[in-house]
């Protein structure tokens, strides 16, 4: 399981927290990237709020970030089946600022020429150059990149039923 714990807090599909202690450091801009992996607790409500061993409900859980109040988003997506997360993109609550599709959706997301949906919504997008081959100056790393990357996108892959 990616990002599950039996008690912890601050916890994102993406990442955990864009807060910075430094309040002269510059915003963290993300763009173009999504967040497919289970996040949260081994424990939840049946609203999906991750709660700890005792109970308790988490504190900043997000399908895609944990904490965020200062971060730039452009074109940034969760799947709200894979994360377990619902609706609840940031910090426990949804966020226009990133959007949560199910697993179908984002598996057929067109997400530019530097993406490829190489097996016809049966995984989630990959950045081209790993399904290309054309990575690293030889065949030997690009098979090796092709073939982490294709693992990476089939593994938190859930398969959508009765068409939906």
């Amino acid at each position: 399981m990616v990002g599950m714990s039996s008690s912890a807090a601050v916890m994102g599909g993406f990442v955990g927290s864009t807060e910075s202690y430094n309040a002269n450091a510059p915003k963290i801009h993300f763009t173009n990237c999504y967040a497919a992996g289970e996040v949260g607790t081994l424990k939840s409500l049946p609203d999906g709020t991750a709660v700890n061993d005792d109970g308790t409900p988490v504190s900043d859980v997000g399908g895609f970030a944990g904490v965020s109040t200062t971060a730039v988003y452009n074109a940034c997506y969760y799947d709200k089946q894979a994360t377990g997360s619902a609706e609840k993109a940031i910090a426990n609550q949804p966020d226009s600022r990133v959007t949560g599709l199910l697993t179908k959706a984002l598996t057929t997301l067109d997400m530019g020429s530097d993406w490829s949906l190489s097996n016809e919504g049966s995984a989630y997008p990959q950045i081209a150059a790993f399904v290309t081959g054309n990575w690293g100056g030889s065949d030997k790393l690009g098979k090796l990149a092709r073939a982490y990357s294709q693992a990476s996108v089939s593994t938190v892959f859930l398969y959508p039923c009765n068409n939906d």
